[in-house]
């Protein structure tokens, strides 16, 4: 298999969960700036062209792609526009990920999914985006939101019990 072909087999076991997650950021400050589409975009671009430092003895590539996905936001934030030059990128896999990327998106259950996540609290979507999308640790996620490890691991659980429930939600939430 040619590193194309594994990146494109990754990312698409990935794509969901990195189109929520986009939605998810995109909600404040970083949306007046990029919106979720164009996010998700360049977090493939980004990952992509870095794919060759991608190294599976490190972690998985699912949180190595929201590593880079959370130095493009920030660099979103930084800049009001983000372009890439011409011919930076061979058309053909730029095609397959866009294919893969506009399926991700036409994807009823996701968009039913995003739906609900969004009438979730803020402190829950935080929690959906810490731990169920990038996959952080308790004592990581317990952090960030002000709770302790313990906490932030019931209310996880809480969480993921109702979160599972709903249609595309499985392969939305990240397996740590």
């Amino acid at each position: 298999m040619s590193s194309n072909e594994t990146f494109l087999s990754l990312y698409e076991a990935s794509a969901s969960a990195l189109a929520a997650w986009a939605h998810l950021r995109t909600r404040g400050v970083l949306g007046s700036v990029i919106d979720a589409e164009d996010l998700v975009q360049e977090v493939v671009l980004e990952s992509w062209q870095a794919f060759e430092r991608f190294d599976p003895k490190l972690g998985s590539f699912r949180a190595w792609m929201f590593g880079v996905a959370t130095r493009v936001a920030a660099d979103a934030l930084r800049r009001t526009a983000r372009r890439y030059p011409a011919g930076a990128i061979e058309s053909e896999p730029m095609a397959e990920l866009t294919t893969i990327s506009r399926r991700v998106r036409r994807q009823e259950a996701l968009e039913n999914l995003i739906l609900q996540l969004d009438q979730l609290d803020p402190e829950d979507r935080d929690l959906v985006i810490y731990r169920g999308l990038e996959g952080l640790d308790h004592k990581l996620v317990g952090e960030l939101l002000g709770l302790t490890a313990e906490a932030a691991a019931k209310r996880w659980q809480r969480l993921r019990d109702l979160i599972v429930q709903w249609p595309a939600a499985t392969e939305l939430l990240s397996e740590h």
